[in-house]
């Protein structure tokens, strides 16, 4: 079985690391797959070294009728290469899903295409009204409509789905996951270098933010929620892993909170984006975790946290809340500064229940690694290359 996979680009971003982890679990599997993408317009062409998965990476232009920017070079290929392949799976919504289908439609390749949330009413709410009104209905509609199927990440995603594909298209639904051996790799980093480079860490009770420093994940609801909270635990620290997008508005948002509650300031802790090492050693040193997104997908930060033993305040705007509600792993409230607030002190107020809803959400990820993942996802892909092409 030979797949291509396909995505805008290959840069930092939580599509390019589903397609990463992905691909490596499906050729764990015996399945023969390759990524085709831009380099996003970065000189270094983004990431383009996956263990046993050849990549094809192409440079982006810019198309002045769509204002967008595609890459006629990944078109090209798309063109030439696609019938090569047993079928198409295109991640993500961007210039590269027309280009795919197009090339798998007049080559008789059955195709995939999996969102990955980004078809959220709340995530559409902020796109620019050219993008909602004219690019996405005339543009990526067809694309959804002329599909095989479309994957879906949760039943949530499912619903909202419905209204792209108008029922013309098969749906079917496979989670994201985690290595199957991150829990024991979180139990066994020594957190202490780590605590080095950042003092204002050690001793303290970490609640940990990781992701971008974007709108969508409301990291200045975080900083008042935590300035609310913050006379009562003295000994309590927010740690904030991630970027900033360039432009910075979310950026000076939270600058300007933290301007607001300036007696805070130094309890929290910025450490850009984290990898390997510093990453696992983020989680080893939290107490637990929040995530207060304005909308999210599947939202494989709350399974990493799990699989660390945190418990997880989430937002009920993320499509996992009711798997972390059903298993009681954490607690779910509305992305707003009063319940976000409530919630940590809750968790912080009793530690015995903190621990108890840390291992609950330690069981529940174990449910939700790659291996399994790609398992059911090469299923999928078996049942739909056997269907009769008309």
């Amino acid at each position: 079985m030979k797949i291509l996979h396909i995505l805008h680009a290959l840069v930092i971003g939580g599509v390019t690391a589903v397609v990463r982890e992905l691909t490596q679990a499906l050729v764990g599997e015996g399945i023969h797959c390759e990524i085709a993408a831009t380099d996003g317009g970065r000189a270094t062409g983004g990431e383009q070294s996956i263990p046993g998965v050849p990549i094809h990476c192409f440079p982006v232009g810019f198309h002045p009728r769509w204002r967008i920017f595609y890459s006629p070079a990944l078109s090209r290929f798309l063109e030439a290469e696609a019938g090569r392949f047993d079928l198409l799976h295109i991640h993500g919504i961007g210039h590269q899903c027309p280009a795919a289908s197009r090339a798998a439609l007049r080559q008789g390749v059955p195709y995939i295409s999996s969102p990955h949330g980004s078809l959220a009413e709340w995530a559409l709410r902020h796109r620019s009204l050219w993008r909602r009104r004219v690019y996405m209905p005339r543009v990526q509609k067809p694309v959804l409509q002329s599909a095989t199927a479309v994957h879906c990440l949760t039943d949530q995603e499912v619903a909202q789905i419905t209204h792209w594909t108008d029922g013309r298209t098969a749906v079917f639904t496979v989670p994201n996951g985690i290595p199957a051996d991150l829990p024991d790799a979180f139990a066994s980093t020594d957190p202490a270098e780590f605590l080095a480079r950042f003092p204002g860490l050690a001793g303290r009770r970490v609640i940990l933010f990781m992701g971008r420093l974007a709108f969508q994940k409301g990291p200045e609801i975080l900083v008042r929620s935590f300035a609310t909270i913050a006379p009562r635990f003295p000994d309590a620290v927010l740690l904030m892993a991630g970027y900033a997008l360039r432009g910075g508005g979310t950026r000076r948002r939270v600058e300007a909170a933290l301007r607001q509650t300036p007696d805070i300031r130094q309890r929290v802790i910025f450490t850009g984006p984290l990898s390997g090492y510093d990453w696992r050693a983020a989680y080893a040193c939290a107490e637990l975790f929040v995530l207060p997104s304005r909308w999210e997908g599947f939202g494989i930060v709350l399974l990493e946290a799990m699989a660390a033993g945190l418990a997880v305040v989430v937002s009920d705007r993320c499509d996992i809340h009711p798997l972390v509600a059903d298993a009681d792993a954490g607690l779910v409230t509305p992305p707003e500064e009063k319940p976000l607030a409530e919630a940590m002190a809750a968790l912080l107020s009793d530690r015995q229940e903190t621990n108890r809803m840390g291992e609950n959400g330690r069981r529940l990820a174990a449910r939700y690694t790659w291996p399994a993942v790609a398992q059911s996802m090469a299923a999928r892909y078996s049942e739909i290359i056997r269907q009769p092409r008309g």
